[in-house]
């Protein structure tokens, strides 16, 4: 519980958010200088002190210290080097509601909160914003980025594709298979599958994309790049089809949609991505969207 004696530092920093933001962009500093960079450095304390200092000195010292010597990234229109940037006032007043009440998106409870049905009608929007079916997505969530985000399709790929191999093996044989990835692990459900091999097959991955690879078990390695050329984004979809045909072999077919670094979309036209759907849907692969 708060102590009211904090709340005045609580209503300072707010204030000083407040002043800060409602200054012109152009008078926002890029950068910091170098005397603000060192005084700040001069005064971190190098080790854990026995004692606390309070709100009230801890928030005079962020404030008057270390607040200065932070770059303008999300303050001035001149700063360009990352592509974080800054937000619109609407998500400023968002996140400062979400840090305030700060609600459990991912427990349904109905009865005691608002918050689930609240991001399920935000997630609703962005379907109809894109003009996508939204009794075709069932499942939707919101991700912290893009890290998170590919981890999530990766792993929902992975699950995907190593369980409808072992359901057509299943059918094949006639002998019905209860091995699952999230029951089993991969290695054990590869196996009952008849599997050998996991490839994950793109044309300009993003290191994130590589990153979320590595966490959910496939590696790095599983990347193979089925471009036109090595400088070119787009699809060459009689290689994709030729390591789709790979037998003992599942795949993630991934489409870099706006790759951050460039730009640039993996595809040109709606009937480019019908075709990779019917693909995907032909030899039971996973179709993941890098957007």
């Amino acid at each position: 519980m708060e102590d009211p004696s904090d709340l005045p530092c609580l209503s300072q920093s707010q204030q000083h958010v407040l002043e800060t933001y409602s200054k012109p962009a152009h008078l926002h500093p890029t950068l910091p200088q170098y005397a603000q960079i060192q005084r700040a450095l001069d005064s971190l304390v190098h080790h854990i002190p026995s004692s606390g200092y309070g709100i009230k000195k801890t928030t005079a010292h962020l404030l008057g210290d270390v607040v200065p010597a932070l770059n303008g990234q999300a303050l001035s229109p001149n700063y360009y080097g990352f592509v974080t940037g800054s937000v619109t006032p609407a998500a400023r007043i968002a996140d400062t509601l979400v840090s305030t009440y700060d609600q459990n998106v991912q427990v349904h409870l109905p009865e005691t909160t608002i918050a689930t049905e609240l991001e399920d009608r935000a997630l609703v929007f962005l379907l109809e914003l894109l003009h996508f079916n939204v009794e075709a997505w069932p499942g939707r969530t919101f991700t912290t980025g893009a890290t998170a985000s590919n981890i999530i399709g990766l792993a929902c790929g992975r699950e995907f594709i190593v369980n409808n191999a072992i359901n057509r093996l299943s059918k094949e044989s006639m002998s019905p298979r209860k091995e699952t990835v999230g029951e089993y692990g991969l290695l054990a459900a590869c196996r009952a599958a008849d599997i050998t091999d996991i490839q994950v097959l793109t044309t300009m991955p993003h290191s994130s994309l590589q990153k979320a690879s590595s966490v959910v078990g496939l590696g790095r390695a599983c990347f193979h790049r089925v471009s036109i050329s090595e400088s070119d984004i787009a699809f060459d979809l009689d290689v994709l089809e030729d390591r789709l045909k790979l037998p003992h072999t599942v795949s993630i077919v991934v489409i870099s949609c706006a790759e951050v670094n460039t730009g640039l979309f993996a595809t040109r036209s709606y009937l480019e991505v019908a075709r990779l759907r019917a693909l995907c849907d032909k030899y039971g692969s996973w179709l993941h969207v890098d957007a």
